[in-house]
């Protein structure tokens, strides 16, 4: 496999990218059957928005030909230039090299291309996402809000936020 720093390529994603995704994130050892059901149906509103005005949008990392991440991110409405990022996962065997951040490179420079200023990320507290905590520190999001025991109890709602 060659060095993700130098091969890795983004684009839009595909209807036949569909299961690939789905088989990565079920995968991935680090989500929830809900977490994985949900991340079904964002890649399924992405690909058939079914006349949505905010659809979301998913861009999708490459190497060697064979997917090894994503990132699912839209519109919030209601909002002029603000953006939500729903969804980051690589596949194990690229983590914590530079696909994720790739991809966040990317999806701000489409968010700022197309007129966005700001992105929010929630996620919960639970030591099982301290590795999607330091990411986002380091790409720029720090941690604006903490609601305590919204998913369940000693299970905060962190917000991150960045403003572009």
């Amino acid at each position: 496999m060659s060095s993700p720093s130098n091969g890795v390529q983004i684009r839009a994603i595909r209807a036949s990218d569909r299961e690939p995704l789905l088989a990565m994130v079920a995968g991935a050892g680090v989500f929830t059957q809900e977490e994985v059901e949900t991340a079904e149906e964002l890649v399924d509103g992405t690909l058939d928005p079914d006349g949505d005005p905010d659809p979301y949008l998913i861009l999708v990392a490459e190497l060697d030909s064979r997917i090894v991440g994503y990132v699912c991110y839209g519109h919030i409405p209601m909002t002029e230039a603000s953006w939500d990022l729903y969804w980051i996962a690589t596949d194990a065997k690229v983590r914590r090299q530079v696909v994720a951040h790739k991809l966040c490179q990317a999806m701000e420079q489409d968010i700022q291309e197309r007129g966005g200023k700001h992105v929010r990320v929630e996620t919960s507290s639970t030591a099982g996402y301290d590795a999607a905590h330091r990411f986002y520190e380091r790409a720029g999001y720090p941690v604006v809000c903490r609601l305590a025991d919204f998913y369940k109890p000693g299970d905060d709602l962190l917000q991150m936020y960045k403003h572009l």
